[in-house]
């Protein structure tokens, strides 16, 4: 299996930065079941786009970050939603987070967050490591 973290022109992309895992095969499946478009879409480049978002450091490690439907696109640049909401969670007064992407006039979109409050009596079984 090759596998590489690309940027929406195809490009690797450099140690640390985020793009696209996509996979090459000949093991891996040949399309979607009666589905031409979505397997055209999913094979681009020859490559099975996965859908997930990753850095790659140095020694060639892949790190997923998010799902590519995730990512926020706001003020030119790409926002993950689960580092958003990594960071908003460590927070003691939020026991759970959801963040989004809303349509905005001139961000394109507007980066949201819905926290649900902890009760005092609710314990926290873990926090998640900052990324």
């Amino acid at each position: 299996v090759e596998t590489r973290v690309v940027d929406d022109a195809m490009q690797d992309v450099k140690p640390g930065e985020i793009g696209e895992i996509v996979h090459r095969s000949p093991q891996l499946l040949s399309g979607y079941f009666h589905d031409d478009e979505r397997t055209a879409a999913a094979f681009e480049g020859g490559w099975f786009h996965s859908g997930d978002l990753a850095t790659m450091d140095d020694e060639g490690y892949i790190f997923v970050v998010d799902r590519k439907k995730d990512m926020i696109k706001t003020g030119g640049e790409n926002v993950a939603s689960r580092e958003v909401e990594e960071s908003i969670y460590r927070l003691p007064q939020v026991s759970e987070v959801a963040v989004v992407g809303l349509p905005h006039p001139r961000w394109v979109e507007a980066v949201v967050a819905i926290p649900k409050r902890r009760r005092e009596r609710e314990k926290r079984t873990s926090i998640p490591p900052l990324s």
